[in-house]
């Protein structure tokens, strides 16, 4: 049941139906033309992978979490659990395994759930409830001191990210790969528990202000090691999911994070701010898309916007193989907007960051009539926001390759540039640079026609006299920026 994608073939694209150059549909998402409107819930439910149990959710117990948790004991294996109309709570994260860790704790995790279909997103919510408390693996003793007092003694040398998430759905069932699937839901957090201090190491993009709401992830899908090709997303919607502080670890947070898995997400929309069912003014909160060493990612129809601190995130520094585009990456008719465009509102913890970004890849990227807008007018120790980012954490490795058709490439925050694609690679010395961005690099207009890199090492953004000067237009130019 899952849909077939786009693929490029060395120099065109091939479509199992539908041209995506020609494909009639608004892509350019807001609130009101919102990528997970549906007439009736066949649009996700046609796209439950092959082979999952579904099962309504029991009602027989006093709250959410027994009655998901008698639902998915009574099951006989891996079950996928059908969500009715209204707001679905979780007041607690329960500590799992055996480490004794309380911020290793979830909302809710059991590996036979293999995740939830609602009745819309507009119908259907997960809520994490304010200031829900850390209980241990019994779910009877209160860790929640305990939870706080680890979290202020992580650092950031130790580059170790925290894994309290609202629920964690798993791709690998008794040493199996299994797919799992989220459809037609709002997945939300309030405000958690005050953190009062942080270890004195956490200070890029300057020390994050306390105290503050408590550092957590959204939805945290787990690889394991294996991967199903089927797991998918359908029309969801997160709102604030995650609590971020930073834009690198410890606290690097978002609304939805994956590891090692094979994901293709449609017609979604993740909102880095506050829901409005907690906080009228809609506060930034929390990044938007984070993965590692995903096998496969697809982001198809979906809607990427306003994040405190961080982007669509992607890091291949434990990928699983170190073979050149072993690992895939795949936007299709996606927006990108409002990416750390406000210093995350002074609370620290901030740098620059362009809509997207890869670091230490060597993957196959493919971007297909996307829309970034990169809003974000600051700059950092000379570094400065674009569209896409190719950089280095600490393993550099060659033979990745980058593609771009089509699309809109909007810069609120630098309007000389508005219209071009920018991209940042850095280091210089880096295989995506050093191979020649002629071999690494392939940006094309809708029709298919090759752009022409014009590498800009000046202070960004490159003046309206500049471009002129030098015969650039964004018609037949992108322009690509080494270092900051």
């Amino acid at each position: 049941m899952v849909g077939q994608l786009y693929r490029y073939d060395g120099g065109s694209w091939k479509s199992p139906g539908r041209n995506p150059l020609t494909q009639a549909i608004d892509y350019d998402w807001s609130d009101s033309n919102l990528p997970w409107a549906y007439t009736d819930s066949s649009e996700w439910e046609s796209r439950i992978p092959d082979g999952l149990t579904v099962a309504d959710l029991q009602t027989g117990g006093s709250d959410f979490y027994t009655n998901l948790n008698n639902t998915v004991n009574a099951a006989s294996g891996r079950v996928l659990v059908k969500l009715p109309v209204g707001d679905h709570v979780l007041t607690s994260f329960r500590m799992i395994g055996s480490s004794g860790d309380p911020t290793y704790s979830m909302g809710y995790w059991n590996p036979k759930l293999a995740g939830f279909v609602g009745e819309g997103a507009d119908q259907t919510f997960i809520s994490l409830a304010a200031n829900s408390t850390v209980l241990d693996t019994n779910g009877t003793t209160d860790r929640t001191t305990d939870a706080l007092t680890k979290l202020s003694q992580m650092t950031q040398a130790s580059f170790a990210t925290q894994q309290m998430s609202v629920f964690r759905l798993d791709t690998v069932y008794n040493s199996t790969a299994v797919p799992i699937f989220l459809g037609g839901l709002t997945v939300r957090a309030a405000a958690q528990r005050s953190l009062t201090s942080i270890s004195s190491d956490i200070t890029a993009g300057g020390a994050p202000t306390v105290p503050q709401s408590m550092p957590h992830q959204g939805v945290f899908i787990y690889g394991g090691g294996v991967s199903h090709p089927d797991s998918v997303v359908s029309h969801c919607r997160f709102q604030g999911a995650g609590k971020a502080w930073t834009s690198q670890p410890p606290f690097e947070m978002a609304n939805y994070c994956s590891q090692k898995n094979q994901v293709t997400i449609y017609n979604t929309e993740s909102d880095g701010r506050m829901s409005d069912a907690y906080d009228s003014s809609r506060p930034l909160k929390c990044g938007v898309y984070m993965i590692n060493g995903e096998i496969s990612s697809v982001l198809q129809d979906s809607w990427l916007h306003h994040t405190n601190t961080s982007r669509y995130a992607a890091n291949d520094e434990s990928v699983v193989s170190g073979t050149a585009l072993t690992n895939h990456y795949v936007a299709i008719r996606s927006k990108i907007e409002q990416i750390a465009a406000t210093q995350n509102d002074g609370h620290g913890g901030w740098s620059p960051a362009s809509c997207m970004g890869w670091e230490s890849s060597n993957a196959l990227i493919e971007l297909t009539d996307c829309i970034l807008s990169q809003d974000d007018p600051y700059t950092s120790s000379g570094v400065s926001a674009h569209h896409a980012s190719l950089t280095v954490t600490t393993t550099d490795r060659s033979g990745g390759r980058f593609k771009v058709i089509g699309g809109s490439y909007r810069n609120s925050a630098f309007p000389t540039v508005d219209g071009y694609f920018c991209l940042r690679i850095a280091p210089s010395s880096c295989h995506w640079y050093a191979d020649g961005v002629a071999n690494t690099v392939a940006i094309k207009d809708s029709n298919g026609n090759n752009k022409t890199a014009h590498v800009y090492t000046g202070t960004w953004p490159p003046s309206a006299s500049y471009l002129s000067s030098n015969n650039l237009s964004p018609d037949t130019h992108y322009l690509i920026k080494p270092g900051g």
